[in-house]
Formats: structure tokens, C-alpha cells, sequence
């Protein structure tokens, strides 16, 4: 089954989760990160007989985080600039890459 990719409103969804969490560790949030993975599931953007089984799930919302982590300059300062669709949407909230 083909990857799908995450979608503009998925991305926003998800850095606003980074936003509120990124202060108290978000790899140690792993409990908060269920109810969003479980709504971005429900979300009518891909078919569901498209979609695999882990679709959106909470390893996949993690790494979604941790994307987010690599481009945010109040945790690292090595110059990745990560994907263009994430560093449009942290551009959209007032992240500075």
C-alpha cells in the first residue's frame, strides 16, 4: 500500500500539538499524542480502503513531532531545514528557520 502523504490541515493539526507540548518533552508525552492520532484518523482526508493499517498512528504522530523538533530553532541550532510542506506550516505559526 502506497504512503500517504500528510496533508496541509494534518500538518497544522500536528504543529499545534508540537506547539502545546514541545515545552514538557513531547517524547515523553506519548499518552497525549493518542486522542490527536485517533481524530487525524477519523478525518475524511484519504479513503479508508486506501489507508494502511498504521495509518496516523501514535509512532507515526511522534515522528511527526519529532520532525517538527529538528526545524525548531529553541531546540537545535544545526542548520536542517527539514521538508517543505513542515517549514511552510512552522513558518505559518511564527517559527523562525
Amino acid at each position: 500500500m502506497a504512503k500517504l502523504d500528510w496533508t496541509r490541515d494534518e500538518t497544522i493539526l500536528a504543529s499545534d500539538l508540537y506547539f502545546r507540548l514541545r515545552d514538557r518533552g513531547i517524547f515523553k508525552s506519548y499518552v497525549e499524542i493518542e486522542e490527536p492520532s485517533i481524530y487525524l484518523r477519523t478525518l475524511p482526508i484519504y479513503p479508508i480502503a486506501d489507508r494502511p493499517d498504521n495509518f496516523r498512528n501514535h509512532p507515526g504522530a511522534l515522528m511527526k513531532m519529532s520532525n517538527f523538533q529538528s526545524i525548531d530553532p529553541s531546540y537545535t541550532s544545526g542548520g536542517r531545514r527539514g521538508l517543505i510542506q513542515r517549514n511552510r506550516i512552522a513558518k505559518l505559526f511564527g517559527m523562525t528557520l
